[in-house]
């Protein structure tokens, strides 16, 4: 073989060679740039679920108060019922002892 020939069988197979790399390169390219989108698109639906969680935690945080405030408000309630009880209690007592209890009257309708 002559060196002729040898060297372009070299530059031919380093052409090859570049022509593989080249390709190789552009498939990491575009991978990269899949992935760079595909991160992009993950970001978006982070940032709506961490929106929608934030949304989440302030309405139960509103519900929260709303329960201290209805707990509240039936305990208010109940110890109004409690002293409107016992102040017929006393009524009821007081009635009885100038009319006496009304125990064996029998109403006729």
């Amino acid at each position: 073989m002559n060196i002729e020939n040898e060297l372009g069988q070299y530059v031919h197979a380093l052409l090859d060679s570049q022509g593989k790399f080249v390709e190789g390169a552009e498939r990491i390219i575009d991978s990269m740039v899949s992935l760079t989108d595909r991160l992009e698109r993950w970001i978006h639906v982070a940032e709506s679920v961490t929106d929608q969680m934030e949304r989440y935690a302030d309405l139960c945080k509103e519900l929260v108060e709303t329960n201290r405030l209805m707990l509240k408000a039936l305990g208010e309630t109940q110890a109004s019922i409690n002293e409107n009880t016992n102040r017929l209690d006393s009524f009821i007592g007081k009635l009885e002892s100038y009319f006496g209890s009304g125990a064996g009257l029998e109403y006729e309708n």
